[in-house]
């Protein structure tokens, strides 16, 4: 066999990620409304985030006409509030969705672990 053939009993690194992917959506499915529902929190961020600037302006504009601010500055305050509580929300979610990950993780490598032969214990 030349240097530039694979073997045939070495897989691919495209099915290994193939099966890797398959571990991994499985390892999640217990989490996916959390995980969606982070997501749909995480994109109400980013709106509140882009909608800051604009605010921004406004405020500006307000401030050079001189006009009263009182309203701008309230709505500014709200939205930073806003921010703020939609980043705690999504950082409490995916921590959860995270350790219930790694507690699913772990039971699996304990679980595995004891399915061992005792052979194979006393070999290591």
């Amino acid at each position: 066999m030349s240097p530039s053939t694979p073997s045939r009993d070495v897989k691919s690194p495209h099915v290994q990620a193939t099966g890797d992917y398959h571990l991994l959506i499985e390892l999640l499915r217990p989490y996916g409304w959390s995980l969606l529902w982070t997501l749909i929190l995480m994109l109400a961020q980013s709106l509140a985030t882009l909608v800051n600037p604009w605010l921004a302006g406004k405020f500006t504009a307000a401030v050079l006409q001189q006009s009263d601010v009182a309203n701008l500055l309230l709505a500014w305050f709200a939205l930073i509030a806003l921010q703020a509580l939609l980043g705690y929300a999504v950082t409490v979610r995916l921590a959860e969705a995270g350790q219930g990950l790694v507690a699913d993780l772990s039971t699996r490598t304990f679980d595995h672990i004891q399915s061992l032969p005792l052979a194979w214990h006393h070999a290591r």
